[in-house]
């Protein structure tokens, strides 16, 4: 095993929450509703309260689709409803801090569904910490860099396959032209940066016929191997100065936005990236803090979200442009009867 990767795993192990006493975390981390099966996570830091809020909103409507302090029962009420459908709701959820540091947040939730079949899936979530928002790979490397780290990467990981399933004493030419073509899809979104090493995680990108295998696809790249691949902001994201790095936002989704629904009702509202045009988000009025899902497609400036009720049936749709980081336009009730204004738009922490 190489120094890099030997480091790399050094400085991954030390990120772990076992091994997290003694240091000192950037955001104090208060879990909520901690029973066997479920944990979930609050960020505090008294001198961010904007950052502290902006961060918890987006994983609690993403994760929860609701706002902690308005749940009935439990924050997981609305997620681990079984609503009859072939995937039923979470039966568990738990989350892993890989780096809380004053550059940036690295959280990795892990989730498993059960209905007439169940899943698993882990989700990656890492965070400017100066200003909250939600860090893509693509924001940190020139459009050159980032084609060539993922020809980078591309090789590694299959190497990495390939080791994984030689020892599982699989057959490697069958099971690695499956496992490749799954990860050449990979849009990278699944990661975990550290102090010096990016981490790629391809389980999301395997499918569930190929899960059995168990093999390890979390990849691990040190930042010699990728530095002359990154941008300006990428150079200054991995420096020890935090102070550059509040100046610098991303555009690539998943964000939050905050705005109104018919110019008085504040709401608070995600929006997430699937596909090339295919999107998802929640959204919720602030005061009461129940998130609605959405989902639609992005194409060019048009956005179209259709909102429906816990039945599945069509409740509302949105059809709106998003213009230089704000959704404008109107929510039509199901009927047509009823037009509503919407106004929302990425709030910039300086």
């Amino acid at each position: 095993m190489s120094l890099p990767k030997i480091y790399c795993i050094f400085t991954f192990l030390l990120s772990l929450p076992l091994f997290s006493i003694g240091q000192n975390p950037y955001f104090k981390i208060q879990n909520r509703d901690v029973t066997k099966h479920f944990a979930f996570p609050i960020f505090q830091h008294p001198e961010s309260k904007q950052v502290e809020q902006h961060i918890n909103y987006l994983l609690q409507l993403n994760e929860l689709q609701l706002l902690i302090g308005q749940e009935d029962s439990s924050i997981f009420e609305k997620v681990s409803f079984d609503d009859g459908s072939i995937y039923g709701g979470k039966v568990s959820f738990d989350y892993r801090i890989y780096s809380n540091n004053a550059n940036f947040l690295s959280i990795q939730c892990l989730e498993n569904t059960c209905g007439l079949v169940c899943a698993s899936w882990v989700n990656y979530y890492t965070f400017n910490s100066q200003n909250g928002d939600v860090i893509q790979l693509k924001d940190l490397f020139t459009e050159k860099g980032f084609e060539s780290f993922k020809a980078l990467a591309e090789i590694k990981r299959n190497k990495q396959c390939a080791s994984e399933i030689n020892e599982k004493g699989g057959s490697i030419i069958n099971e690695l032209t499956y496992l490749s073509s799954y990860l050449q899809k990979d849009k990278f979104s699944d990661f975990c940066l550290m102090d010096s090493c990016i981490w790629i995680d391809g389980e999301n990108s395997i499918d569930k016929n190929h899960k059995y295998l168990k093999l390890d696809l979390l990849t691990p790249f040190n930042l010699h191997t990728f530095y002359s691949y990154l941008n300006k902001n990428g150079k200054q994201f991995f420096s020890n100065t935090a102070k550059k790095k509040q100046t610098f936002h991303s555009f690539e989704l998943p964000q939050l936005f905050y705005g109104y629904l018919s110019d008085t009702l504040p709401i608070v509202m995600t929006l997430n990236a699937d596909t090339d045009e295919n999107v998802h988000g929640v959204y919720s009025f602030i005061q009461k803090g129940k998130g609605i899902y959405l989902d639609g497609y992005l194409k060019n400036e048009d956005l179209t979200l259709k909102e429906n009720n816990q039945d599945y049936k069509l409740n509302g749709v949105f059809h709106t442009t998003f213009i230089q980081q704000t959704i404008e336009g109107n929510r039509i009730n199901y009927d047509k009867s009823k037009s509503t204004p919407v106004f929302l738009k990425r709030q910039f922490i300086e």
